[in-house]
């Protein structure tokens, strides 16, 4: 008798989930439209070009809608902003810039927002930002100091892409930072296709 409940229980239980099956009103799923084509790393690649002096190069990214210009004799490390970075170097690779106390590095990210934490691994001992006006735009600088004393320096401003921002933060040797601050003055805004 006992072992009769249990059945009929299984019996209604499975009973009742096979009719609600063939009976319920499905829904229809439309096909999926206007899949994104694969993403390649070329689509994000900067153009470099000469720039306004002999001393200076050009960078454009049509994707994101700026141009700005920084100093020839520095080496580019990735030029992917928006996939990757797009990185300036002091130093040739050869010369250990990962290590070298003299190496500079200005990198360039695209983010969904105008500002974030520095690092993961060292908490921040002080930050200093301003609104500033770049290229016309409202944006920020920041002056940061993390607890193991390394130093930087961040802008950032709103992108023509929407949701967008731009952040150009220098480190390493501090002798070198006016350069993203010279960087950060050709900046420009182009008509995007």
């Amino acid at each position: 008798m006992r072992y009769a409940k249990y059945l009929v229980a299984v019996v209604l239980v499975v009973g009742g989930g096979v009719v609600g099956y063939v009976f319920w009103p499905q829904k229809i799923v439309a096909p999926i439209q206007n899949i994104p084509q694969r993403v390649t790393k070329a689509e994000y690649e900067g153009v470099i070009t000469p720039g306004s002096t002999d001393a200076l190069l050009r960078y454009a990214s049509t994707k994101y809608g700026i141009t700005f210009e920084f100093p020839r004799t520095w080496h580019m490390g990735d030029n992917h902003l928006g996939y990757g970075t797009f990185q300036i170097f002091n130093l040739a690779e050869e010369v250990g810039r990962y290590k070298n106390p003299d190496v500079t590095k200005i990198e360039m990210v695209i983010h969904r927002q105008i500002e974030s934490g520095y690092s993961d691994i060292y908490e921040e001992a002080s930050r200093v930002t301003k609104e500033v006006s770049i290229a016309g735009r409202k944006g920020i600088v920041e002056h940061v100091e993390l607890t193991n004393g390394m130093r930087s320096r961040r802008y950032a401003v709103a992108l023509p892409v929407e949701n967008t921002f731009l952040w150009m933060t220098v480190g390493g040797n501090q002798e070198n930072f006016y350069i993203l601050d010279e960087v950060v003055k050709t900046l420009k805004f182009i008509q995007q296709p």
